[in-house]
């Protein structure tokens, strides 16, 4: 079997779910596309455009708690994501992309009263730009340095009822991405383990200073530095079919960051409470099955769930998945 046809039986990595997303976007979204559509360690075909997209539904009516006990929400978020990233691979080591989301992410919550709300936004998330080096350390065995970028433009407004689209943030990650890949045998894999340093940003939280059914709110503003992250995640997979075009990936991961650093104005009153920064964790499990449509192009079907944590949403997400190159 060609590399090419071997390199798009796993084009598109797996859609992950749970805390790495709450690190990087509001708490409910799995937003990471740096994690959910990234090539990871799939070998590079030279002098090719490289594209990976997807379409899914993240949903999550639970959550864990500090203690990592699950418990149940009183609002049910939910959002439609089409992530899609786009690389051009200058030659079989190098390649450069680009990874962006079109967002949908709504919520139904009860204000106190019967009646449910529901608020939902829609637009562009934040941007991640990439490059990576790939090399061949071993037969069939491929492993490099990836460095990513997040350039927060999605939509943030604090003191605004709708979802963020973005956490207003400039994210740096670096990783050590790996692959094996080989028509020798029906066993594939790629993995990933990185660590992203989240820059300080300004935050908006209120105050009531008249209490009562419309209380007077005055919003302050605090600076947060998130913790910071690591990551490992694995996709081993197996050829089902004889011509390796059907092929069952197990996805599994975990997460974590560390304890967030917040700061407050000289101005936050003594009778308020102050907001508290966490630490968040995340292990996920998944299956991916994929089909091989021809040399170019492949199709899948991702479920993941979060099975354990601390601080991060319980939510499910299904996704269909399509990768694939174009010769230039």
């Amino acid at each position: 079997m060609k590399l090419s046809r071997l390199v798009l039986l796993s084009a598109v990595p797996f859609i992950a779910v749970g805390a790495a997303f709450g690190y990087t976007m509001p708490e409910y979204a799995p937003y990471d596309g740096l994690i959910s559509i990234d090539p990871g360690g799939l070998p590079i075909v030279p002098e090719t455009l490289h594209i990976n997209a997807g379409a899914g539904y993240w949903a999550a009516s639970k959550g864990f708690d500090d203690a990592g006990d699950s418990d149940d929400w009183k609002s049910k978020p939910n959002a439609l994501l089409v992530p899609l990233d786009v690389g051009y691979a200058f030659n079989e080591h190098i390649m450069a992309d680009v990874t962006l989301q079109i967002l949908r992410p709504s919520e139904t919550w009860k204000p106190g009263t019967t009646e449910e709300k529901t608020v939902n936004a829609m637009g562009l998330g934040d941007i991640w730009v990439k490059a990576r080096g790939l090399w061949e350390t071993a037969t069939d065995f491929y492993l490099g340095p990836r460095l990513a970028v997040k350039i927060p433009v999605g939509k943030v407004d604090y003191k605004d009822e709708k979802p963020n689209l973005g956490d207003d943030q400039m994210d740096i990650d670096v990783a050590l991405v790996a692959g094996k890949y080989g028509e020798s045998t029906k066993f594939v894999m790629s993995g990933q383990a990185g660590f992203r340093y989240r820059m300080k940003k300004t935050v908006a939280d209120y105050v009531i200073v008249k209490p009562g059914p419309f209380p007077e709110l005055d919003w302050r503003d605090y600076d947060v530095t998130p913790g910071l992250m690591i990551y490992l995640h694995a996709e081993p997979g197996i050829a089902v079919s004889r011509d390796q075009a059907f092929q069952i990936y197990v996805p599994i991961g975990y997460e974590m960051s560390m304890k967030d650093d917040l700061a407050y104005p000289d101005n936050w009153p003594e009778t308020e409470p102050k907001p508290e920064g966490v630490d968040h964790s995340t292990l996920y499990l998944g299956l991916y099955p994929k089909y091989q449509l021809d040399e170019s192009s492949a199709l899948g079907l991702k479920f993941m769930y979060p099975v354990m944590g601390n601080n991060s949403p319980q939510g499910m997400y299904i996704t269909l998945t399509y990768g694939g190159f174009i010769n230039l």
